[in-house]
């Protein structure tokens, strides 16, 4: 199967499966679905090619620049998620996800540019001529290793570039949630997209620790959640509003309990039990909420692993009067 698959590369992609490899050592787990790794392989491999140089040892700036636009795009969306459409084969779920994978190689990335860079211009690292591109990159980061849990790393960067780049303005003296925050409705003109992203991180890093019993992880996403929402709300304009955090953690919820490939991750069926009985005491409304949405694709799914649907997923109470509510709420106005 590997001898077969490497001449499908070379026969009919042109590509070379050993320089593949070389990149995903060097960079991280590339999904060769998506664009960016073939940016990365193109820009590298035709300057080898041409100049019969190493992977290490390419250094040109507009090479660079390639490459690290397709490092950083990997950072806020190098996680694919494709799922079969059965009713219409053209149209598939394709979705995309911010993968922290991509941040060390990054940082590693920017270090290495910068210093060839320094060198040759003899200027402090602090003044490089990239650096507010590398604050604003590792600044991003930070956020979103921390609305995902992985707090000791964001605390890393954030110390790092206060070490490295001295920043100045009273933010930076901030505690790193404070900042985040604050860099979220800097100027008073927050971004929904960023916002969209902290929150649906966060509530993900919430429920994914149901499945494994963090009740404090738990708890410590769900309120950094509540609080981007709410300062988010109360600067935003009327336009760019998000919908009630009930509709958020629902949609995020219905993906993680029937898709968890979408958020970017492998879920068990087990686990997925688990977050669903946790709501129970936690969110029983939600319970509520998501019911007929999970239940007919789980009933599937417990079949095919042989677990009794009803007893994994049990309809929660006040499941009727719910859906008398909707029937009254989506009937046509009389005239």
């Amino acid at each position: 199967l590997a001898f077969v698959r490497a001449q499908l590369l070379w026969n009919i992609y042109r590509m070379d499966p050993e320089w593949m490899l070389q990149l995903m050592e060097r960079y991280g787990p590339l999904d060769w679905r998506l664009v960016q790794p073939h940016g990365l392989y193109w820009v590298t491999c035709g300057i080898h090619v041409c100049n019969s140089i190493a992977l290490a040892d390419i250094n040109s700036l507009n090479t660079d620049r390639i490459v690290m636009n397709c490092l950083k795009a990997l950072t806020w969306s190098g996680r694919l998620a494709y799922r079969e459409n059965p009713r219409d084969a053209d149209a598939p779920s394709i979705a995309s996800a911010a993968d922290w994978r991509f941040v060390e190689s990054t940082q590693a990335e920017y270090l290495r540019i910068i210093n060839a860079i320094t060198e040759t211009t003899q200027e402090p690292f602090k003044d490089n001529t990239l650096k507010a591109g590398h604050i604003n990159y590792l600044v991003a980061a930070a956020a979103m290793l921390y609305a995902g849990q992985r707090r000791t790393e964001a605390a890393e960067y954030y110390q790092w570039i206060k070490d490295n780049y001295e920043p100045a303005g009273d933010e930076w003296n901030m505690k790193l949630e404070d900042f985040i925050v604050y860099r979220l409705n800097r100027e008073g003109a927050p971004i929904p997209s960023v916002a969209r992203n902290q929150l649906q991180a966060s509530l993900v890093a919430a429920y994914l620790a149901l499945s494994r019993d963090d009740s404090a992880s738990y708890r410590s996403s769900m309120r950094y959640a509540r609080r981007v929402y709410d300062v988010y709300q109360e600067s935003a304009a009327k336009r760019n509003k998000l919908p009630p955090m009930g509709m958020l953690k629902a949609g995020v919820l219905c993906d993680l309990l029937v898709e968890p490939r979408i958020l970017g991750y492998n879920v068990p069926l087990l686990g997925r039990v688990k977050v669903y009985a946790r709501l129970y005491s936690l969110e029983p409304k939600l319970q509520v909420i998501i019911y007929d949405t999970i239940a007919r694709p789980l009933k599937a799914q417990c079949r095919l692993e042989g677990l009794d649907f009803d007893k994994a997923f049990p309809m929660p109470a006040g499941l009727d009067e719910y859906r008398a509510l909707r029937r009254r709420r989506l009937a046509p106005a009389k005239p």
